[in-house]
């Protein structure tokens, strides 16, 4: 029977779930919003599957660099304008549907919850679109992706590392006929702070938040914002250095425990092909920036190189060096550290209103590295 005795043990995928023969384990949401699995053991027969499955149990080990590294941004400039960097994993996954294919991938759901749920059309491409700073529900999926992959259609899985980690841990086994993509993750922020911030946003313009899109390009790629769509058909946009839900996140206030020692950072990833904003660009290749999105893709596997090659005419695709896309985007190695007012945050300043709290958690953080310094 799976133990979570510290929550840094846990990172949510729900493999757990998705194996347990007596479908004795649900998932839980703890008061920060994060999710961890609940065991009825009255109903558990100690089969041990939930162990044998959880992939931080079962951590990767040995780092593994990428086989290819390549900037890439998609030909159609209205893709790459409705996405939130270059538009890759759209054309990928355009191409499996293209191929009677099937993917996976994260969308909003009915009270701005995140969730993963199975593609087979183009038009429902659009609700895996974009990037969503929270963590995505796994839910039964990971039984669909195998009964899908065990009738022989193709299966492309976009997720976080740890998603791809549970999934593969769950299958327990490779199938040739799967593609996992992951993302180059900062970490998940926490849904109740999230809750809260949107609470804030109705109450002061008196309507319902509909939509949420993270990654506007309203103004630019670089110089990205949050809008948020209400019910009143009225939209509010902020810019990302002025989001206060996005200075906290960005600030590792509130981050799920088990994302400060990821197990999947420096090269563990256990993807075909993981996908990143290509920061830095600017000062590295600035004859390819335009700076209106454009991917990292580091590939690691023949099966996602394979992939990319037969993509390769709906990509504008330049050879990049690993150390320079590493120097602006550390988190492909590094995990992020705790702010240094987190314990306190969660402790004393979340009874304040949700604003002030984390300003207050933001300042005190910059005044004690003046301080140190």
């Amino acid at each position: 029977m799976i133990n979570i005795d510290s929550l840094e043990k846990c990172c949510g995928c729900a493999a757990c779930v998705n194996a347990c023969p007596k479908q004795c384990i649900t998932m839980y949401s703890d008061k920060k919003g994060f999710f961890y699995p609940l065991i009825d053991s009255s109903l558990c027969i100690h089969c041990n599957l939930c162990e044998k499955v959880c992939p931080l149990i079962h951590r990767a080990v040995k780092p593994i660099r990428p086989i290819m590294v390549e900037a890439v941004v998609s030909k159609s400039a209205e893709d790459v304008r409705l996405s939130s960097s270059g538009a890759v994993c759209h054309e990928l996954s355009r191409y499996f549907i293209a191929k009677k294919g099937v993917v996976y991938g994260a969308t909003w759901t009915d009270g701005l919850v995140v969730r993963h749920i199975r593609v087979t059309q183009n038009a429902d491409l659009e609700r895996i679109r974009c990037s969503k700073y929270l963590q995505s529900q796994i839910g039964d999926i990971f039984k669909v992706v195998k009964t899908d992959l065990l009738d022989k259609r193709n299966v492309l899985f976009i997720g976080t590392p740890c998603q791809v980690a549970g999934l593969k841990r769950y299958l327990r086994k490779d199938y040739e006929n799967l593609i996992t993509v992951d993302f180059v993750c900062h970490g998940v922020p926490s849904q109740a702070i999230f809750n809260r911030i949107i609470a804030d946003i109705e109450k002061h313009n008196g309507s319902i938040v509909k939509e949420v899109n993270f990654r506007s390009k309203k103004e630019n790629w670089r110089d990205f914002g949050t809008d948020y769509t209400l019910q009143s058909s009225k939209k509010q946009y902020i810019r990302h250095s002025k989001s206060i839900f996005s200075r906290g996140f960005m600030s590792n206030l509130y981050l799920r425990d088990c994302c400060h020692k990821c197990s999947f950072t420096n090269n563990r990833n256990n993807s075909d092909i993981t996908v990143a904003d290509l920061w830095g660009v600017e000062f590295v290749r600035p004859e390819i920036d335009d700076n209106t999105g454009m991917n990292l893709v580091l590939v690691r596997s023949q099966r996602g190189r394979e992939l990319i090659e037969d993509c390769s005419f709906k990509f504008n695709r330049f050879e990049y060096d690993y150390q320079d896309a590493l120097k602006y985007n550390p988190a492909i190695e590094t995990p992020p550290t705790p702010h240094l007012l987190s314990n306190l945050y969660w402790k004393y300043l979340t009874r304040l209103p949700v604003k002030q709290g984390i300003m207050l958690a933001l300042l005190g953080g910059r005044i004690l590295r003046c301080l140190k310094k």
